[in-house]
């Protein structure tokens, strides 16, 4: 007889219909979000209401294992057992979950898009899922839309806050401990993402040890300096400085090492 091979075609998302009585909630915000891929689009949802029992409802919209790799697939992840199309999250209480995007490569770019006029900013964050390695903070209040490509994508994270977390203003706080020895903590807030050097001088104005050159997202950062310098060598008791540059700003905070 002859054989009759199936190959899989690109086709769409590969999900059960989902559960009738969930359908009957009511969210105070539902957030749709689209993800355009190389190899195709899904939706997933976030619901922010007053919910009782978010994780029966979450577990209720459990779907099944993941398709093939053929197939474009786009699901929130969360307990390591269960998986949705679509979260629901009480709006009295901090959430996060992550977010797996199943696509036939690695490499590949990924859009995102949502609505951004109803969410309030600062509450509604999307983070990259490996530290900011891949991209800043998006704050979902203030853009609608989130561009990446390269490899390793396939792991985002949503987060919800009570609270907005953007910061009201740019600052760098007083050091802590300080008078310190030998390491000390160096916080700052950034009302906006952006370009950070963070440098400690000396009383003669001169560069002791770069701590940062690099993007940062906004929100409140935490950096210790161990009072080395940019060659390792441990450096004397006594007064220094510590300037913030971003966005066109500068902040200076003074240091007292103590030995």
């Amino acid at each position: 007889a002859d054989s009759l091979t199936i190959e899989p075609g690109s086709g769409g998302p590969a999900k059960r219909a989902r559960p009738f009585y969930i359908n009957n909630v009511r969210p105070d915000l539902k957030i749709p979000i689209t993800i355009d891929t190389d190899y195709g689009t899904d939706v997933i949802e976030v619901n922010i209401g007053d919910f009782s029992d978010t994780e029966m409802l979450n577990r209720a919209a459990d779907l099944p294992p993941v398709p093939p790799d053929k197939l474009i697939d786009v699901r929130f992840v969360y307990d390591e057992r269960y998986s949705s199309d679509r979260i629901f999250v009480d709006s009295d209480k901090p959430y996060e979950a992550r977010i797996r995007i199943n696509a036939p490569e690695s490499n590949h770019s990924v859009t995102l898009t949502w609505n951004k006029d109803r969410l309030e900013p600062g509450k509604y964050i999307l983070k990259d899922g490996i530290g900011g390695m891949l991209f800043a903070d998006v704050d979902m209040g203030s853009t609608g839309k989130l561009e990446i490509s390269g490899k390793n994508i396939d792991l985002l994270k949503f987060c919800y806050y009570e609270e907005s977390v953007i910061p009201e203003k740019y600052a760098l706080h007083p050091n802590y401990p300080n008078p310190f020895n030998p390491v000390t903590n160096i916080k700052f807030s950034l009302r906006e993402a952006g370009k950070v050097r963070l440098v400690i001088y000396n009383i003669l104005g001169q560069e002791v040890r770069t701590l940062l050159n690099e993007n940062r997202g906004f929100g409140t950062h935490t950096v210790r300096w161990n009072s080395k310098d940019n060659f390792g060598r441990a450096v004397a008791g006594g007064t220094y400085f510590c300037r913030l540059e971003v966005n066109g700003m500068s902040f200076t905070q003074k240091l007292v090492l103590i030995k």
